[in-house]
């Protein structure tokens, strides 16, 4: 076999399928590598409003409560994880699990409950972020609840008084309200009764403001403002095919795609062709079509985590097929041995 002009960028994009370590959002890979197919959504003037306003400087008497609110794959964790970014990068804070070990330090198969945002210097944190209610802070326990666990960690950052945001699916949330609901000792509590009841309640419009925090142990905050983004039935399909439609023109941007130039079997490689598909502006407008048309007929909204997988599988096979190889061997080899038809079964 000849040698091979190697497109590095398709390695990458195959992190993004469902066995891909980049297919899923946590602490381990939000400050090790900038995501790959990032596009700006509306999530982000959240962030960047989160970012600030979540803050304990300058002795500010408001702190923040945000309650991401969603299903699997559909941004909720992306999003905490650009915020610990700009945490770190443009306010020098320092973030680390509840064991008090450095996000940086945290292995990639490791996904904590809970972590811990602290001001440069300071011992006490400021923010609490939990990126997935439905990851329990103790696996091994004989009876493990994730409503549970919710609710207590409500109840801490109340009592402490500091900022939380919460990414939590809809189901761990109800059930923390309704184990509550009927519990005399904590359905009269404030933070019952203003944020958790109406949040639970009123779906889609929750907001509240200056709540009064009335604990002994208040260390950061005297008031919280508190709001909720409720993801459940967003798609990236919706206003156009806006959002789908940006994350596949960043996937074959020519910058990725240059090193084919000097491949001498571009012009059989189906990944090279799918690309050169989707870069026109038809030829996008017909897969777009065909996602939306998909999520009509299933009554199922695509989220980011399918939406990249299967972008990835168009412009840069399957990572079983490969074993060894990567994708621009494998296109060689089939080339190689005149198997078109494994060729073809790619696009």
């Amino acid at each position: 076999m000849q040698d091979i002009v190697q497109n590095p960028f398709l390695l990458e994009l195959l992190r993004l399928q469902q066995d891909g370590n980049q297919a899923i959002s946590a602490p381990a890979n939000w400050t090790r590598t900038k995501p790959l197919l990032e596009v700006d959504t509306e999530l982000d003037n959240i962030v960047r409003s989160l970012t600030t306003k979540c803050l304990g400087k300058e002795k500010k008497e408001c702190g923040r409560w945000h309650f991401f609110i969603g299903s699997p794959g559909n941004g909720k964790s992306a999003a905490v994880g650009k915020m610990v970014r700009k945490l770190i990068e443009e306010h020098d804070c320092n973030v680390a699990d509840d064991n008090n070990n450095d996000i940086d330090e945290l292995s990639n198969d490791i996904v904590p409950y809970s972590l811990n945002v602290f001001e440069s210097g300071k011992r006490f944190s400021f923010l609490r972020i939990v990126q997935d209610a439905s990851v329990v802070k103790k696996p091994y326990e004989v009876d493990v609840d994730p409503a549970k666990d919710l609710a207590d960690t409500i109840e801490d950052a109340w009592n402490r008084s500091i900022s939380l945001v919460v990414c939590t699916n809809r189901g761990v949330l109800e059930k923390a309200y309704r184990d509550i609901h009927t519990n005399t000792t904590h359905n009269q509590k404030t933070w019952y009764k203003a944020i958790l009841k109406p949040l639970v309640e009123r779906p889609g419009e929750f907001q509240a403001e200056n709540i009064d925090i009335n604990s002994p142990e208040r260390t950061v905050f005297s008031k919280l403002d508190v709001c909720a983004t409720f993801l459940d039935s967003r798609s990236l399909m919706l206003g156009g095919c806006d959002i789908f439609d940006r994350i596949i023109q960043k996937a074959v941007a020519d910058e990725s795609w240059s090193s084919c130039k000097e491949c001498s079997h571009s012009d059989l490689c189906p990944f090279k062709a799918n690309r050169d598909w989707l870069a026109d502006a038809t030829g996008r407008e017909a897969v777009c079509k065909i996602f939306l048309r998909a999520e009509v007929f299933s009554s199922q909204v695509l989220v980011f985590r399918e939406a990249l997988a299967a972008i990835s599988f168009i412009l840069a096979g399957c990572a079983r097929d490969y074993s060894v190889l990567s994708p621009c061997e494998w296109v060689h080899e089939l080339i190689d041995k005149g198997d078109l038809f494994a060729l073809l079964s790619r696009r």
